[in-house]
Order: C-alpha cells, then structure tokens, then sequence
C-alpha cells in the first residue's frame, strides 16, 4: 500500500491527513513546526509516526504532501533527500510546481493543488473533501 506523508501539521496538513486516512489511504507520518504538533495529529490516525524531522517523513513514504506556508516550500524541496519514485505534491494556492525543482531531480514525480478548493471552511477535513474520495 502507498505510504503518505506530510510535511506540515497545521490546518491543512492535518485535514488533508485525517480526510485520507477516513478514506482508507496510509498516512505513515507527519512533522511539524514542532513536534508536539506532529505527535498530535499522528495520535489521530492509526498507524502514523510523528517525525521529528522532515527528512523522516520522506525516509519512510512513497507520497509527500508538503502543506506548510507558502515561503518555506522551496526550502524543504530542497533540503530533503528524495528517493526514487518519490512523489512530493506542494498545497501552495499561489506557487506552480516550479518550487519542488529540487525535488525534481532524479526523476520525483511533482504536483500541486490549492487548498481552497478542497479544505474551505473546513476545520476537520469533513466538508468539501469529495476530490479526496478516489480509491486506490
């Protein structure tokens, strides 16, 4: 089964965390700001690891969500070692995919999508979350 990760435990990270994990998907870690923060959502969903690094989270999954504010997403593509057949997706609204370049290299498959048109108004990841039903 694809391991999802998530880089990033605020609003959206731990939406789009719960809302996959509701929907049957494996969401085997996540970090935070802090760890506390991480430790916290990963208590919410059975089977997930808080990380005390970012790197962790890209060490152990297939699939990385990177849901953190827009101006750190080029610094945690960069700064992360990626392992084939990786893919990093960034939940930026206002940046392309030009921002996981870094990722990118050595084949990472990279996406984006807005948070707006999937977690507005949404505190817990229930509303607004249909696109997030695709089974695997």
């Amino acid at each position: 089964m694809l391991k999802i990760g998530i880089i990033g435990a605020g609003t959206v990270g731990s939406a789009l965390a719960i809302r996959l994990a509701e929907s049957g998907y494996s969401v085997a870690a996540v970090s935070g700001g802090t760890f506390a923060s991480a430790e916290k959502l990963a208590r919410t969903i059975k089977g997930c690891r808080a990380c005390t690094g970012n790197q962790q989270v890209a060490d152990i999954t297939d699939f990385v969500f990177i849901t953190t504010p827009d101006a750190v997403i080029p610094q945690i593509a960069a700064g992360l070692q990626w392992h084939k057949g990786q893919s990093v997706v960034h939940c930026s609204g206002a940046d392309s995919t030009e921002v996981l370049a870094p990722a990118r290299k050595n084949g990472r498959a990279d996406r984006r999508f807005s948070p707006l048109t999937i977690f507005r108004g949404s505190q817990s990841g229930n509303r607004q979350s249909s696109r997030l039903d695709h089974r695997h």
